[in-house]
């Protein structure tokens, strides 16, 4: 592959379906200048705003349930980055890290997750999996290692069926203007995370937290009001 591409084609192997599942990774380069940042990430459709940062190497995942061979061009437009989003996936940091993650997947012919993510969002080594739509606001801090997803990813029954993707639930995800999600945190289908509130580091959090309160556990507890 010449040095200048900015993505990627991968087939995978499915190991519940015994098909293959056709994805595309789109890795972002380790290192461009700033002034191209969002050029790149527009070549791979995805929309971004101004100052991007990247530290080392986030990895998108396109993938498509429905379709036997996979078009670039559905997803555009299905990631949103706003202004001042630091993309962090880089090993020097104080606590454990890894790369950052984003799926977007098309489970029906008329259904493509979308992710949106508003200014001035720090993540770090964060993994989003989104089969409906997973909306992160204005100034909102995540921890290192903090999973995100607004489907099971796969059914409680069929599992490994042909209409198994068909029956998948999913539910949105919002988190909320000023949230910091703490340290491997874990954020289940349906949950909105109030303004300002907190979620502890290693929480499990499946059900929605209200503006201004402090969760922590598994499964995530109110602990106080701020």
């Amino acid at each position: 592959m010449k040095k200048d591409n900015f993505y990627s084609s991968l087939i995978i192997v499915s190991p519940h379906t015994k098909v293959t599942t056709p994805h595309i990774m789109v890795k972002v380069k380790k290192r461009i200048k700033q002034w191209s940042v969002k050029r790149q990430f527009e070549k791979t459709g995805i929309i971004a705003g101004t100052d991007i940062r990247l530290d080392e190497v986030p990895y998108i995942c396109y993938v498509s349930h429905c379709d036997s061979k996979i078009n670039k061009n559905d997803f555009n437009g299905a990631i949103r980055l706003g202004n001042n989003v630091t993309l962090w996936s880089g090993a020097l940091n104080a606590f454990p890290n890894s790369f950052i993650r984003m799926t977007i997947v098309k489970s029906t012919p008329d259904k493509i997750g979308k992710i949106i993510i508003g200014n001035n969002v720090h993540l770090q080594g964060t993994s989003i999996v989104c089969y409906d739509r997973i909306t992160i606001a204005d100034n909102v801090l995540f921890g290192p290692m903090v999973c995100i997803m607004d489907c099971n990813g796969h059914s409680e029954t069929s599992r490994g069926e042909a209409d198994e993707y068909e029956n998948l639930i999913t539910k949105p995800v919002e988190i909320g203007e000023n949230a910091w999600i703490g340290y491997g945190a874990l954020i289940h289908k349906g949950v909105s995370i109030g303004r300002n509130s907190i979620v502890g580091a290693n929480s499990v959090v499946y059900q929605s937290v209200p503006d201004n309160t402090v969760v922590a556990g598994n499964p995530a507890r109110k602990i106080k009001e701020l």
